[in-house]
């Protein structure tokens, strides 16, 4: 280390203030600093070629130790990440964005959506993004891979901040099946709920395999073995005769593996069975979990290699006592046929396909009176009924709900292969009443629904009897709609299997016509058209049905029970009393908000012995005397006015206490015989020692020994 005389580096001389220089230091120090010099001279010229750096706009840099390059303005911006103006990605006055401007980018999930696999359960799921959020708002979007199959309604919360409702592209909760495990979905946050990306299109058609499962038309098509039923709006009520009791509808058989879908909606109870026969006693089964109440069955089944035969059944398992079962909607898909090997969707995606698809109350598909019979439909505006040999007519057949005792005009173009074929008519439900016929060609008619609003709209393609031709029809542009008039319109579309937004307003309907106001019209949990039947009560005065008195237990309580129905704010329940008036009430008092007005002073009597010993009492003139007396506890007045009496042998000894009972006041004791004239009296005074008066009761003299009825008013 250098002296405080020396330099830090090469160690030239410093001197002092008190010092003089020497001529030797001086030479010294000028032999360092010329060494040193050309130390640095010689790595310049032996190291570094001076044409390396002629030209204009280069560097020189470091390549390695003790080695140098040239390097141009455009490859040191590319050494240091720095981009070309035609290749900047952020711009911040024509330079590279700042770094937390990059990291910003980075966390902007509106620009750009964020990824994760989720976490938590099926139907409440979790996410994180890395870098978290820069901020949670509309438009924020996330792409992610479903962990676990949702099997209903369901939420994300990321990073969390909080549970959102995943909804799909109507605004609808998502259905069961809609995110599938393993697969990836996008989503957006519209500020209140995350809305599943791409959705929409139409529901593939699906063919059922089952006839009349709506049972349309009876119970045709079905048989009963060991059981007995019948068909009432479309729902068929049947009861076993036996163990096994069933009815049933034989099937195409599936291919060996083909994937299967069966579904109904059954009433009855624990031992009633939904089955899928694919050998004698042998099939998948599905019974309801709860008793009594309409339940949808649904299953996804793989057609066995044994399967010898196949069939849809409903039978009762119990060994006796065999109840009412109720059936409906009966649907049988053959998956594997409709989408392909490998491709068949689950039982989840199914159920979604029908729930979002199937308008309740309307239903579309090929029901045959004989014959074999197909449908299909050639392009989004045409399709075609036509029968197979051996038939002479088929039809095809929608149910609809439109506005009860309304006019609708119905409009199509129809071409049959035949002069009958191609006919529409519009019927009621049950097909009793005919409201309108078109015949082939341009049909254009008008017709009036009935007062329940369900109309059956029929397309046929049929023959005459004396015919041995197979017909088929091609029906155009059908339209139905509102009114009689003839102008442009927007057509009403029915609605079968295919998506449509009437089926996401009434899939989680719930009421019935008790729940609904009279006169209303709704969609019900049964899926149909229907009117309430609640009484309106609204804006008026009803008396209450019950009053109830009994349970006054707990301080006046008085239980009313107003008649079933609606009541608003105006409306009211009441219960007469003639005698709840505000005379029956004490002043002071008020009950159930109304004051008493009436001033009937309190009273109270009883039955008293008289003590068996004496108390010295003071009468009037100051004296003492010795007396029986009475002594009371527990009024909740001060009397006024006290009576007491003693009856034996037609004798009436009578004491009378009066005057107000102040200390000092007089009292009077009197003595009166019934069957005599005379009076006995004596006057005593309240001294508050041996005879007083109080809010809680009273000790006083009596002429008489023995058992006193007495009366005190206050």
């Amino acid at each position: 280390m250098p002296s405080e005389n020396k330099t830090a580096n090469y160690e030239l001389n410093r001197w002092q203030g008190n010092e003089y220089p020497k001529r030797e230091d001086f030479n010294s120090d000028n032999a360092i600093i010329d060494t040193e010099l050309k130390n640095v001279n010689d790595k310049a010229e032996s190291k570094i070629s001076r044409s390396l750096a002629t030209a204009a706009n280069q560097f020189l840099l470091s390549s390695a130790v003790g080695q140098w390059a040239v390097k141009t303005v455009a490859e040191i911006k590319t050494l240091l990440g720095i981009k070309s103006a035609a290749e900047k990605e952020f711009n911040t006055a024509g330079g590279v964005a700042a770094y937390d401007t990059v990291q910003s980018h980075v966390s902007d999930y509106v620009r750009q959506p964020g990824y994760a696999i989720t976490t938590g359960s099926a139907n409440t799921y979790v996410a994180t993004l890395n870098p978290a959020p820069a901020t949670f708002g509309e438009g924020l979007g996330i792409v992610l891979k479903i962990h676990a199959a949702n099997t209903g309604a369901s939420t994300l919360n990321v990073n969390g901040l909080g549970a959102k409702p995943i909804i799909d592209g109507k605004g609808n909760a998502i259905k069961a099946g809609k995110l599938l495990y393993g697969r990836i979905y996008s989503l957006k946050y519209d500020g209140a709920n995350f809305q599943l990306q791409g959705e929409g299109g139409d529901i593939p058609k699906l063919p059922n395999l089952i006839k009349n499962g709506n049972f349309r038309f009876d119970t045709n098509a079905w048989n009963f073995n060991s059981a007995t039923g019948s068909v009432s709006n479309n729902v068929l009520t049947f009861t076993s005769s036996t163990t096994y009791g069933q009815v049933y509808q034989s099937i195409k058989q599936p291919l060996v593996d083909d994937k299967v879908y069966m579904r109904c909606e059954l009433k009855g109870a624990l031992s009633s069975r939904f089955i899928l026969y694919f050998a004698p006693d042998n099939g998948f089964v599905i019974s309801p979990t709860i008793a009594n109440t309409w339940k949808t069955l649904s299953y996804v089944a793989q057609y066995p290699s044994i399967g010898s035969l196949a069939s849809i059944a409903f039978d009762d398992s119990a060994p006796s006592g065999w109840m009412p079962i109720q059936v409906k909607n009966v649907i049988f898909f053959n998956l594997t046929q409709i989408f392909g090997v490998g491709n068949e969707p689950t039982k989840e995606e199914i159920d979604a396909m029908i729930d979002e698809g199937v308008n309740k109350f309307c239903s579309s598909g090929l029901y045959k009176k004989q014959g074999i019979n197909a449908f299909s439909r050639s392009n989004e505006n045409t399709f075609w009924v036509r029968c197979d040999t051996g038939a002479t007519y088929a039809f095809v057949d929608y149910l609809l709900s439109l506005k009860p005792n309304s006019t609708y005009r119905l409009k199509a173009a129809t071409n049959g292969t035949t002069s009958s074929a191609g006919t529409i008519s519009v019927f009621s439900r049950d097909y009793s009443v005919q409201y309108g016929y078109g015949a082939p060609g341009n049909i254009n008619y008008t017709f009036t629904t009935p007062s329940d609003g369900m109309v059956s709209v029929v397309f046929y393609a049929n023959v005459n009897s004396s015919s041995s031709s197979n017909p088929e029809a091609a029906f155009t542009n059908v339209s139905i709609t509102e009114g009689s008039s003839d102008l442009p319109f927007t057509p009403y579309k029915p609605t079968g299997w295919q998506d449509n937004d009437i089926s996401s307003l009434i899939f989680d309907s719930t009421a019935l016509t008790g729940d609904v106001i009279a006169g209303k019209v709704f969609y019900g949990a049964d899926g149909y058209r229907a009117i309430g039947t609640i009484a309106n009560y609204a804006n008026t005065m009803q008396s209450a049905e019950i009053v109830e008195t009994n349970p006054i237990t707990a301080g006046g309580l008085i239980m009313l029970h107003p008649k079933p129905g609606y009541y608003n704010t105006a409306g009211n329940i009441s219960a007469y009393d003639p005698n709840f008036i505000p005379a029956n009430i004490v002043s002071g008092k008020s009950i159930f908000g109304l004051p008493g007005t009436n001033t009937n002073k309190r009273w109270a009597n009883g039955q008293v012995t008289t003590s068996s010993s004496q108390l010295s009492f003071i009468r009037e003139d100051g004296t003492p005397l010795p007396r029986y007396y009475i002594s009371l506890t527990g009024l909740s007045f001060v009397p006024r006015l006290i009576i007491v009496q003693y009856v034996q042998n037609k004798a009436i000894t009578t004491t009378y206490y009066s005057d107000g009972f102040t200390l000092n006041s007089k009292i009077k004791v009197c003595i009166g015989l019934y069957t005599l004239t005379q009076t006995l009296e004596d006057l005593y005074r309240l001294d508050g020692i041996s005879a007083f008066v109080n809010t809680s009761g009273f000790v006083l003299p009596v002429h008489v020994y023995g058992d006193l009825k007495w009366e005190a008013y206050e």
